[in-house]
């Protein structure tokens, strides 16, 4: 690289273009202190010199120095690239370059697995800054890599540059060397590495760079990166994993009790298996049980039976059931609940109705009218009614006519019923020379006074034929004659084909030409094209079979094809001939949509006795395409009401009454009987044992001895 002074500003010029303006301080991109002279050394994207060696890099005011007052022979040659004149520069102002170091290269990159023991755990740490490059103070902030899953890491912060260089270059006014005075930071660690839970410790170092000689790093940590160690295991059990078991608070409970129980939890904690949590210390609980009742009913089980209102009902009732329970209590039944006595139920046989028995029937027929017009039928019906326990049913059906005669038909004048009259009418009043006038005949029917409309469609009463007309100067049945050809144009190398035709004239009209050229001339062409459609050339459509398809289904297309064979195209390929399809939209159920529920609620019984809850369950049924499924659930009762409960005699439901018993028939003179009052109560139907334990209806006090 040449320096030269030239006026009032600097002019520099290297191989890489580079031009520098000072006016006051500028920062200059990172490629300046290494792209204006020798080269750099290369390195490795990412890499930042390792703690205690230094960078070999020259600097952009050591390169200066040499082009200045070193030989020349030493100055790297200049490549043939075309020389940039930057913008002037104030003589005798300073001039600052900005140095960059390059970032250093993670020790723990974000998505290593391996570090990855357990989530939200600190991997590592780092220290990053705002910019690489700064002319008063670099702005940092410290990272931590943390477990994302236990597959990847993260690292925290959104500072992005390794380094941060403060640098300052001093341009003298007068021609002389150039003094570079740089600071280059970084953050050193006081361990390489810290057991897991610590945090690495760090501090941010600095260090001068005097003409490109680096000077000693302040500080007293020597190393450049820490990682935090991975947690130890624990046998079976990872770090951060548990293992859970049940204890019980005693080894058994009474009966209709319930076993108390606690789940406890111990953890592997780096190592080392934390304590059972919890205070249980029994492995196991037994409940314990009370007797059964007779037939091997179980304690609290229910036993069931079937009684009836009555032993016998009038024929048409239905025999009213009730289920009733009782339940076992440590061996002992309570009483059967409901107030019905009767084992068995039978309904009594039905009455006969004279001659007919019970529900045999009989019918008759029955006329609506005693007459009825010519041409219409006597409406007849068959009615029933049959016997029901003695009792005759009305007769079914409303006529009520025992016979039925039909008219006789009417004649029209002289035409009698059914009898027909003809005509003869002309589809036209004329027909050219030649043609025949049509004619047909038509009749009319009497049909009970009225006739019907003629038959045909001619409406004209005479017809007449008129005369031969000529063709212009061809009289009728003249002749004229022409020469054609087969096509007006053909194919390269083939000759015109011709013949001679002619026609006649028939009453002003000439006939088509005889022979089946049409062409009055014919020239010889090459093929032709089909519109833009190009000889030989195809081109192609897609058809569908159908323009609609049902909700569900498919549309079902192809790809149809037809080519151009010298002007002529070939018919579609295919069979299908819509342009278009469409799937039907899904049909809905009245006022229920497409997919759309509805529910209702059904009982399991319609009746419930006294003290049980109906049972009911919602059930739902939904539209698909128009169809309604069927409900769902088993219960077909639309509503369940539950019984009123029984009396027990002149004591009404839950109402009780009370009497007084004694400890003894008898005590001795001098003491007082003791009594106690005693209750029951009845509840639907059934009287509960009379509370207390004495058992005397009287008492008396024995008189004093002798």
């Amino acid at each position: 690289m040449t320096t030269s002074r030239s006026g009032s500003f600097w002019q520099k010029t290297s191989p890489f273009r580079c031009s520098y303006r000072s006016l006051g301080l500028l920062l200059l991109v990172a490629h300046t202190l290494t792209g204006c002279g020798q080269p750099a050394k290369p390195r490795i994207a990412g890499e930042s010199p390792r703690i205690g060696e230094q960078d070999n890099t020259p600097s952009a005011t050591q390169q200066q120095g040499d082009a200045l007052g070193q030989d020349p022979s030493t100055v790297p040659e200049e490549q043939p690239l075309t020389e940039e004149t930057p913008p002037e520069t104030p003589e005798g102002t300073s001039e600052t370059t900005v140095v960059e170091l390059g970032e250093s290269a993670d020790t723990n990159p974000e998505g290593s697995g391996a570090l990855c023991a357990e989530v939200g755990a600190v991997v590592s740490t780092r220290v990053r800054y705002e910019q690489a490059f700064s002319s008063d103070s670099c702005v940092s902030e410290t990272q931590e890599l943390r477990c994302v899953d236990n597959k990847t890491a993260q690292w925290s912060g959104t500072f992005t540059h390794a380094d941060c260089v403060l640098a300052e270059v001093e341009v003298p006014t007068e021609i002389a060397p150039v003094v570079t005075r740089t600071i280059e930071r970084r953050v050193a660690y006081l361990t390489a590495t810290v057991p897991y839970g610590e945090v690495c410790v760090s501090e941010p170092q600095e260090r001068e760079i005097l003409d490109g000689v680096p000077q000693a790093w302040n500080g007293t940590h020597t190393f450049e990166s820490c990682s935090v160690e991975l947690p130890g295991d624990c046998a079976t059990l990872k770090h951060g994993q548990y293992q859970l078991r049940t204890r019980y608070l005693s080894e058994s409970s009474p009966a209709e009790s319930t076993c108390v129980a606690e789940v406890q939890r111990q953890t592997c904690e780096n190592g080392q298996l934390s304590p059972w949590s919890g205070t249980f210390t029994f492995e196991s609980c037994t409940t314990l049980g009370k007797a059964s009742c007779e037939g091997g009913v179980p304690h609290n089980g229910i036993d069931t039976q079937i009684r009836y209102q009555a032993a016998s009902v009038s024929f048409g009732g239905t025999c009213t059931s009730e289920e009733q329970t009782r339940t076992c209590d440590d061996g002992t039944f309570s009483p059967w609940s409901g107030s019905f006595a009767a084992e068995a139920c039978v309904v009594e046989a039905a009455v006969g109705c004279g001659g007919l028995e019970h529900e045999q029937g009989e019918v008759r027929e029955r006329f609506e009218a005693a007459t009825v017009p010519f041409g219409e039928s006597c409406r007849v019906e068959t009615q029933r009614r049959s016997c029901n326990n003695g009792t005759l049913s009305p007769w079914s059906g409303s006529y009520t006519e025992n016979f039925c005669l039909v008219s006789p038909p009417a004649s029209c004048g002289e035409t009698g019923h059914l009898q027909t009259q003809l005509r003869t009418r002309y589809q036209t009043t004329s027909v050219p020379f030649g043609e025949t006038c049509t004619q047909e005949v038509q009749e009319r029917t009497c049909n009970n006074g009225t006739f019907s409309d003629w038959t045909g469609t001619f409406p004209h009463a005479a017809c007449e034929v008129e005369n031969a007309l000529s063709c212009g100067e061809t009289p009728h049945a003249g002749m004229e004659t022409r020469l054609a050809y087969e096509t007006a144009t053909v194919a390269f190398g083939e000759t015109c084909n011709s013949e001679e035709q002619t026609r006649t004239c028939n009453n002003g009209t000439l006939s088509n030409w005889s022979g089946t050229h049409t062409e009055v001339t014919c020239s010889v062409a090459a093929p032709a094209d089909c519109g833009s459609l190009l000889h030989d050339q195809s081109e192609t459509r897609t058809h569908y079979e159908a323009a609609e398809v049902p909700f569900g289904s498919s549309c079902s297309s192809e790809l149809q094809t037809r080519s151009c064979n010298n002007g002529v195209l070939s018919d579609w390929s295919g069979t299908f001939t819509e342009t278009q399809c469409v799937v039907a939209a899904a049909a809905d159920c009245g006022s229920l949509a497409h997919n759309q529920s509805e529910s209702r609620t059904h009982f399991a019984t319609a009746e419930v006795p006294f003290g049980e809850t109906c049972q009911g369950e919602i059930q739902t049924r939904s539209c698909s395409n128009g169809v309604l499924s069927d409900w769902s659930g088993t219960f077909i009762e639309t509503q369940c009401v539950v019984t009123a409960p029984a009396d027990c005699g002149s004591l009404a439901h839950n109402q009780s009454e009370t009497r007084t018993h004694y400890a003894t028939e008898e005590v001795p003179f001098d003491e007082t009987c003791q009594e106690e009052v005693q209750t029951r109560t009845c509840q639907n139907g059934t009287l509960s044992d009379w509370s207390g334990s004495f058992t005397f209806a009287s008492c008396t006090v024995l008189p004093a001895g002798p």
